[in-house]
C-alpha cells in the first residue's frame, strides 16, 4: 500500500466510532419519524353562500372536540365550488371530523371529502369518505344528489359531524406507517451521504482553503477601509456577509420579492393566475395582522397619494399610527417607507420586506460583530439565531422586526459615536443612531418597546464599564456628546410633531373600549412557560401549538438558555464575572424574568410597574426582550470564551451537559401534565437535546456544536412565511378593477361591501373609500349619523373589523358585538343615514336582496360573483 493511500484511509481506531455515530443518528431519526405525530390532509370540495371562515375540528374515538383541535380556513361565499386543503396533527388516531362549513345562515353544497396520509413531503393515495352525517347543529337536513351532498346553515355555528369508517383508518395508517418507514431510511441515508460528503470536503480542504484565501484576500483592502478598531474591525467574512446581503436585498427588490401571505386573497376571490405569484411556502392564515389589515393600508395608501388623513384606515390622523407610508416628516425617517418613493408599489412593498428581513439580519450582525469584538462566525450565528427563532418568525407580520431593527440600528449608531475611532465610523453612526431611535419610536407598540428599551440599557451599561471604552469615550468627549445632543434634538423635534399632528387620533384610541388604556402587572406569567421555547421552538405549521385556545404567534416563544451562561460564568470564575458587558446582560436577564414571573403584593406591584412603564407590558410580551437579550448574552460568551484559557477537557464538562439535559427532560415532564398532545415524548426527546447541545457548547466553547445548535433550532423558522413575487393575489382582481371603473363620476365613490368584513379590505387595497372592513380608530362624526344616541358606543367604539349587513326591516342601523375585534354593522342600505354618509356604491356576494333593489342600479354584469350597484339618487 502506497504512503497516500494509507493517508487516505482512516485509522482503524476512528472508523468503528464514526460508523456506530452514523448509525446511531441513522436509527435515532428513525425512530423520531416512526413517533411522530398523526397527520392528515383533508381534501374538500364545497360551494356555500353563507358567510366564512370555515374551520374542521378532529377527535379520537370517544373525545371531545375542542378548540384545541381545530383548523380554520378562509372559504369563499359565492355559490361556486372550491377545493380546500386543510393539514391536521393528532397525537392520537382520528377517527372523527366536524366540518364547520361557514358561520352564518346560507346553502353548502358538499361535493367530496377526501383523506390523505402525510409525513413531512410525502403523501399517501387519496382516500374518499362517505359524506354521511352522524349528526348535525344549526343544520337544516341533508338532502342527496349527483353532486353530493345538499344542506341549508340555519345559524350561526352550523356544523356536521362525519365518522371516518374503521377500514379507511387502518389503510391510511398502513400507509402512513410506510411512509414513515420510507422517511426515516431517506435521512438515514441522508445521514450516510452528508458523511461521505464530509470525508471528500476533508480529504480535499487543503486545497479548497488555499483557493478560499486567495479569493477572501482580495476583501482584505476594502475590509480594512471599513474597520475601525473602536467599533468594528471587519474581516474579509464579515465584509462578504454585509456585502451579500446587500446584494440579496436589491436582487429581492428588483425581483418584486415579498414574504408577505397575501395569496390568502385567492381563497376570498380566486383567479386562474394570481396564485403563480406564490415562490416557496404557503399563505398563512392567522397572518390576518398581515394580508388582511397592514397590507391593503399600505397599498390604500399608495393609491391615495399617501393622505394624512385615510378614512379608510381610520378617525382622524390614524395613519400616523398604524406605519403606513404617510406624507410626513417621520416617513424620512423610516427607512422601510423609502421604497415606495423610488419604486413602483410592488418594489416599494418588497423593499419593504427586504428591510425586514435582511435588514433585520444585516443591523442585528453588525451589532453583534461590534459587541463580540469583531467575531464574524459567532456574529453570524447569533443573528441567525435571533432572526430565524420562533417568536421573531411567528410574529415577523407584526411591526416586530422594524422594533428590533431600530433596537440594533440605535445600539449601532450610539456606541459608534461613543466608540468610533475614525470620521466615516462617527458619520455613519450619526446616521444609524438618528433612523434607528425614530424606526424604534414610531412603531407604537409600548409592550415590545419597553422591555427592549431596558435591555438596550443594559448593553450600553455593559459596554460603559469596560475600561477600554471609556477611555476611548473619553478621547473627544465633548465631539461625542454634541453629536448626541444635536441628534437628540432632531428626534425631540420630530416627536414634537408627531405628537402635535397625532395627539387628537391618540386621544380617540385611548377612549376606545378596546384596545383603550391597558394596564398590567408583572407575576402574571407562570415560570414554566418563560423557557418553554426548547421545546415549542421545534415546531412546523400554523395548526400545532401548544395551550388550548391560543394560536400559533401566540404560544411562540425564545430558546432561552441565559441560565446555563450564568451556570458557566460561576464555574469559569474571577475572569468571566469582570466582564461587564456579560454581568450587565445576565443581571437584566434574571430581574425580567422574574419580573414576569414572581408576583408581588398588590400596591408592590402596581408601583413598580407604573415606575418603570410597565404597566403597558403583558408579561408574555416581554419574552421578546428576554429572548434578545438571552441571545445577545450567549453570542457574547461564545467570542469571549475564545479569548479565556481554555480549560482541558474533564468528566465536569460532560456533567454539566448531562445536569442540563436532566432539568430540561424534567421541566418538559412538567409542561407535559399541562398540555400532553403537543408536549410529546418525542418533542421532549428534540428540545433536551438540543438544550444539551447548547450547553456543550457554552461549557467547552464548541463552536462547531454552537454552530449545529443555531442550525437545527432555525429549520423550523425557516418554513413560517412565505416567498412570492408581487402581489397579483390581491391587485390583480377583475371584481377590483370593475370596481375602480365604476366608481368614476362627477361625485366621489363611497362603498360598502356587503356581508363580509375581509372583502371591503381588496377594495381599500386599490385606493377605494370604503365603510367597514378593518379600522384602526372609530370615527365619531360617522357614528354620529348611524348611532345618534350613542346607545351602542360599547360596541362600535374600539377597534375592530366591520361587517356590513344588509337587513331592509330595520328602521334604524343596528349594532351587534360578534368578538373583541369584530362586530356587525346590519342596516337599510336605501335608509337615510347611508346616503347621509355619501355611500353611493355598493358590491353584494351575489345577487342583491329583492328589498334593496329599490334604490340600487346595477353597474355592469357579476364579475368574480359579486354583484356592482349604483344607489338610484347618483344616476
Amino acid at each position: 500500500m502506497t504512503s497516500a493511500a494509507a493517508a487516505a484511509k482512516p485509522p482503524r481506531g476512528r472508523a468503528l466510532p464514526r460508523t456506530a455515530a452514523i448509525l446511531a443518528v441513522a436509527a435515532l431519526l428513525a425512530w423520531l419519524f416512526l413517533l411522530s405525530r398523526h397527520e392528515l390532509r383533508v381534501n374538500l370540495e364545497f360551494s356555500a353562500t353563507a358567510p366564512g371562515p370555515g374551520e374542521i375540528f378532529h377527535a379520537a374515538e370517544g373525545e371531545e372536540f375542542s378548540a384545541g383541535k381545530s383548523v380554520s380556513f378562509a372559504t369563499v361565499s359565492d355559490g361556486t365550488a372550491q377545493k380546500y386543503r386543510v393539514d391536521i396533527a393528532s397525537s392520537d388516531p382520528v377517527s372523527r371530523l366536524r366540518l364547520d362549513p361557514a358561520t352564518g345562515p346560507g346553502a353548502i353544497a358538499l361535493h367530496g371529502l377526501q383523506l390523505r396520509g402525510k409525513v413531512l413531503w410525502l403523501k399517501t393515495a387519496r382516500a374518499d369518505v362517505p359524506l354521511e352525517p352522524a349528526s348535525a347543529h344549526h343544520a337544516g337536513p341533508p338532502a342527496r344528489d349527483a353532486g353530493g351532498l345538499r344542506f341549508e346553515t340555519l345559524g350561526n355555528d352550523p356544523w356536521l359531524e362525519i365518522r371516518l369508517p374503521p377500514d379507511t383508518l387502518s389503510a391510511l395508517e398502513r400507509r402512513t406507517h410506510g411512509l414513515r418507514l420510507l422517511a426515516a431510511l431517506l435521512c438515514g441515508f441522508g445521514v450516510v451521504l452528508l458523511d461521505i460528503a464530509l470525508r471528500f470536503a476533508l480529504k480535499h480542504a487543503p486545497r479548497v482553503r488555499d483557493r478560499a484565501r486567495r479569493w477572501m484576500a482580495r476583501l482584505e483592502p476594502a475590509a480594512r477601509a471599513c474597520s475601525d478598531e473602536g467599533t468594528i474591525v471587519f474581516t474579509p467574512a464579515s465584509f462578504l456577509v454585509v456585502a451579500l446581503g446587500l446584494s440579496l436585498a436589491a436582487a429581492g427588490v428588483a425581483g418584486r420579492i415579498n414574504l408577505s401571505s397575501a395569496g390568502m386573497w385567492d381563497a376570498y376571490l380566486p383567479t386562474p393566475s394570481a396564485g403563480d405569484s406564490l415562490l416557496v411556502g404557503e399563505p398563512r392564515a392567522i397572518r390576518t395582522d398581515e394580508w388582511l389589515v397592514h397590507t391593503p393600508w399600505m397599498l390604500s395608501q399608495a393609491a391615495n397619494g399617501y393622505p394624512l388623513h385615510n378614512p379608510a384606515i381610520g378617525a382622524l390622523n390614524a395613519t400616523l399610527l398604524t406605519s403606513v407610508p404617510v406624507r410626513h416628516p417621520i416617513t424620512a425617517f423610516q427607512p422601510e417607507f423609502w421604497g415606495f418613493a423610488l419604486f413602483d408599489v410592488e418594489r416599494a412593498v418588497s423593499w419593504f420586506w427586504m428591510y425586514k428581513t435582511l435588514g433585520l439580519f444585516l443591523s442585528a450582525f453588525l451589532l453583534l460583530l461590534l459587541l463580540t469584538r469583531g467575531d464574524a462566525g459567532i456574529a453570524f450565528l447569533g443573528s441567525a439565531w435571533l432572526c430565524l427563532s420562533s417568536f421573531t418568525q411567528w410574529w415577523f407580520s407584526t411591526n416586530l422586526p422594524e422594533i428590533l431593527v431600530g433596537l440594533c440600528l440605535t445600539l449601532l449608531g450610539f456606541l459608534s459615536v461613543c466608540l468610533a475611532t475614525r470620521r466615516a465610523t462617527f458619520a455613519f453612526g450619526v446616521l444609524a443612531f438618528l433612523l434607528g431611535a425614530a424606526t424604534f419610536a414610531f412603531q407604537l407598540y409600548p409592550a415590545f418597546q419597553v422591555p427592549l428599551a431596558y435591555a438596550a440599557a443594559a448593553i450600553v451599561a455593559g459596554v460603559a464599564l469596560a475600561r477600554a471604552d471609556r477611555a476611548r469615550f473619553r478621547h473627544r468627549a465633548g465631539l461625542r456628546l454634541g453629536a448626541l445632543a444635536a441628534c437628540a434634538a432632531v428626534l425631540a423635534v420630530l416627536l414634537y410633531r408627531f405628537a402635535v399632528d397625532a395627539a387628537a387620533t391618540i386621544e380617540v384610541v385611548s377612549a376606545t373600549v378596546y384596545p383603550g388604556q391597558r394596564s398590567t402587572v408583572g407575576g402574571s406569567m407562570p415560570w414554566r412557560m418563560a423557557f418553554d421555547g426548547v421545546f415549542e421552538g421545534w415546531r412546523f405549521g400554523e395548526t400545532d401549538f401548544p395551550y388550548v385556545n391560543s394560536n400559533a404567534s401566540e404560544s411562540s416563544d425564545y430558546i432561552v438558555l441565559f441560565p446555563l451562561v450564568v451556570a458557566a460564568m460561576l464555574w469559569h470564575g474571577r475572569r468571566a464575572l469582570k466582564d461587564g458587558l456579560l454581568v450587565s446582560l445576565a443581571t437584566f436577564c434574571l430581574l425580567l424574568a422574574a419580573w414576569m414571573t414572581i408576583a408581588l403584593p398588590d400596591a408592590a406591584a402596581q408601583a413598580v410597574s407604573r415606575l418603570l412603564l410597565l404597566s403597558f407590558v403583558p408579561p408574555p410580551r416581554a419574552s421578546v426582550a428576554l429572548g434578545v437579550a438571552s441571545v445577545v448574552l450567549v453570542t457574547v460568551w461564545m467570542a469571549r470564551l475564545r479569548a479565556m484559557p481554555r480549560p482541558p477537557l474533564s468528566a465536569s464538562q460532560p456533567a454539566f451537559a448531562a445536569i442540563a439535559a436532566v432539568l430540561a427532560w424534567a421541566y418538559g415532564l412538567q409542561l407535559q401534565e399541562i398540555d400532553p398532545a403537543f408536549f410529546t415524548r418525542t418533542r421532549l426527546l428534540l428540545g433536551t437535546a438540543l438544550v444539551a447541545l447548547g450547553a456543550w457548547a457554552i461549557v467547552r466553547g464548541s463552536r462547531l456544536a454552537f454552530a449545529l445548535f443555531v442550525v437545527a433550532l432555525s429549520i423550523p423558522g425557516t418554513t413560517v412565511n412565505p416567498v412570492s413575487r408581487g402581489l397579483a393575489p390581491l391587485l390583480e382582481k377583475p371584481v377590483l378593477a370593475a370596481a375602480v371603473a365604476a366608481s368614476e363620476g362627477e361625485r366621489p365613490a363611497r362603498w360598502i361591501v356587503v356581508g363580509s368584513f375581509v372583502l371591503p379590505q381588496a377594495f381599500k387595497a386599490v385606493g377605494l373609500d370604503v365603510l367597514g372592513g378593518a379600522t384602526f380608530a372609530p370615527d365619531h362624526e360617522v357614528m354620529r349619523v348611524l348611532d345618534p344616541d350613542a346607545r351602542s358606543a360599547e360596541v362600535w367604539n374600539r377597534y375592530a373589523h366591520i361587517q356590513v349587513e344588509s337587513d331592509a326591516s330595520l328602521e334604524a342601523p343596528a349594532f351587534d358585538l360578534v368578538q373583541a375585534d369584530l362586530y356587525r354593522l346590519r342596516v337599510d342600505v336605501c335608509a337615510a343615514p347611508l346616503e347621509a354618509l355619501g355611500i353611493n356604491r355598493l358590491a353584494y356576494p351575489g345577487e342583491a336582496p329583492e328589498a334593496d333593489l329599490a334604490c340600487l342600479r346595477r353597474i355592469g354584469e357579476p364579475v368574480q360573483g359579486f354583484s356592482l350597484y349604483a344607489r338610484v339618487a347618483d344616476r
